[in-house]
């Protein structure tokens, strides 16, 4: 079998850039200075947008994450240049796991979101009820590397391997969340977040402290340390029928809050800062809940021993299998498992931001932004990015951006939004290297001619993508509208005033005896 490795032009930027209206995403870091999309200010609490608005039921804001830090498999081919067969290098794909192993996805849709300003505009409020469904999983380094370097690296190193980084967590949570931002003076102005949660499933590991050790005279395995998992929301948990799918929606006795707060501070006319704490709160799980737990235990595996073969039967599949039925028994007995139905909380993890941007260029038609952000996600990696926004009118914005999502490779970042009369269309991609495909063809050979072949495309930067979209109902559109005609008069119309000889200030209009002075003669002609 052959297997060929054919690069190809990141032809799919734009399908990709085209398609996210109709995807999901997780915070476009990429709009984070774009006040033109109402969606920014969950990354930048403190900032308003431009109008007021009116998502559009399930369209509103629209977001998806996806995170891979496990899979490459275009970083594992090596392929000779010119030459069309590839071949897996075990040395990349050991080198692969040496860091995070993990997958993640997260999801989330608004029902509904509104925002307005106040009557002296000094005040925006805003409203949001908003589905959110995560999901991770982390694989430890040395149980990924296990099936390459087997039991004996452990046993050469003299150390065990551990598999305690290994983590799994679901959620799926409700929240009704409103948001104030308020402006002090021409300098300085805030934000405030406040969220009620409702919890409607969770499954999630804790407690892990397990270890594999090698005996490096007998080769002799030993398994320690113990495992906790916890579910909620989840009535097969407890060996019940399924819920309706009503009933899940409407879980009850799940509770939560969180919070968020932020400052914004403007100290010269082109200058802005912010910094924020966000996601301030725990989720307390109590309904359809079951806890598992493994207590902290030793088990030592030898392997399968025979001393007298004489005793075997004519079938020996006999005897393993009286075998394996002992170690089971010895296993289950050694990591026995503890069940409760005792509630638990879920800390949520606080995310530190801070930020600051500068007005490069404002003329009356466009503006120009660099702005600067880093955020602590509360897992020890940190998130940042350098962006430029280009507003061209009260119409259009465009965003560009590069920077890192989670310790992960950098990629860029580009956003769009379009206000069509009262409608705002935004759509952003955080991470364009995800659009950097790979072509692999596997041939089969038959008798010195290929039979078949498959093929599969692959990205070659596949650590994580981030798409973000919405559409909103603008408010006050028609005052932007009317305000950008005002400044920018159709072709055919002078650009200058009329002025009378009396009165060089009065338009031409309002004096019957003017003679206008873009027009040769007197009005009468």
């Amino acid at each position: 079998m052959n297997m060929r490795a054919m690069s190809i032009s990141p032809a799919l930027l734009g399908f990709l850039f085209l398609c996210s209206s109709g995807l999901l995403a997780q915070d476009a870091h990429t709009a984070l200075f774009m006040d033109l999309a109402p969606q920014h200010t969950r990354l930048h609490l403190a900032s308003r947008p431009s109008n007021g608005y009116l998502g559009m039921p399930l369209l509103g804001n629209l977001r998806i994450e996806m995170g891979n830090s496990l899979v490459h498999p275009v970083q594992w081919l090596s392929q000779v240049s010119g030459e069309s067969e590839a071949t897996f290098n075990l040395d990349a794909v050991r080198q692969s796991f040496s860091d995070r192993n993990d997958l993640s996805m997260d999801f989330q849709w608004d029902w509904l979101n509104a925002g307005g300003f106040s009557a002296n505009r000094r005040s925006f409020w805003s409203v949001a009820v908003s589905e959110h469904i995560q999901s991770r999983i982390e694989l430890p380094e040395d149980l990924m590397r296990l099936p390459f370097t087997g039991n004996a690296s452990a046993a050469l190193m003299a150390s065990s391997l551990d598999f305690s980084s290994f983590q799994f967590q679901f959620s799926h949570r409700r929240e009704f969340a409103a948001s104030w931002q308020y402006e002090w003076n021409d300098k300085i102005s805030s934000g405030l977040r406040v969220a009620y949660l409702q919890g409607l499933s969770y499954a999630g590991t804790r407690d892990n402290s397990t270890h594999w050790t090698i005996n490096p005279d007998t080769y002799a395995w030993g398994v320690e340390g113990g495992l906790a998992m916890d579910v909620a929301g989840w009535p097969m948990a407890n060996f019940e029928d399924s819920k309706e799918v009503s009933d899940y929606f409407n879980t009850k006795g799940n509770r939560g809050v969180s919070a968020a707060i932020a400052l914004q501070f403007k100290p010269s006319e082109k200058w802005n800062g912010f910094i924020q704490i966000a996601d301030l709160g725990k989720l307390n799980w109590s309904s359809d809940v079951q806890n598992w737990s493994i207590a902290d235990t030793t088990m030592v595996f030898s392997g399968l021993v025979v001393d007298d073969t004489e005793a075997l039967d004519a079938w020996p599949s006999d005897s393993l299998e009286n075998w394996l039925e002992s170690i089971g028994a010895a296993w289950e007995q050694a990591f026995a498992v503890d069940s409760s139905s005792s509630s638990f909380s879920q800390i949520l993890l606080p995310k530190m931001s801070v930020g600051v941007s500068w007005q490069a260029f404002k003329t009356q038609r466009q503006e120009g932004t660099v702005g600067a952000w880093a955020r602590s996600d509360g897992q020890g990696y940190w998130d940042w990015r350098l962006s430029y926004n280009h507003r061209f009118n009260e119409w259009v914005g465009l965003a560009f951006s590069h920077g890192v999502n989670q310790s992960r490779k950098s990629t860029f970042g580009l956003a769009l939004c379009l206000n069509a009369g009262p409608l705002a269309m935004f759509v952003a991609t955080d991470h364009i290297g995800f659009s950097k495909w790979t072509r692999i063809v596997v041939e089969q050979m038959k008798e010195g001619a290929i039979a078949s072949e498959e093929e599969f495309i692959v990205p070659n930067q596949s650590h994580a993508m981030q798409l973000q979209a919405g559409l909103t109902w603008r408010f006050g559109w028609r005052k932007a509208s009317s305000k950008h005609q005002k400044s920018n008069p159709a072709p055919n119309q002078s650009v200058f005033k009329g002025s009378s000889t009396r009165n060089p200030g009065m338009d031409s209009r309002e004096h019957p005896g003017a003679v206008p002075c873009n027009a040769p003669g007197s009005w009468k002609d």
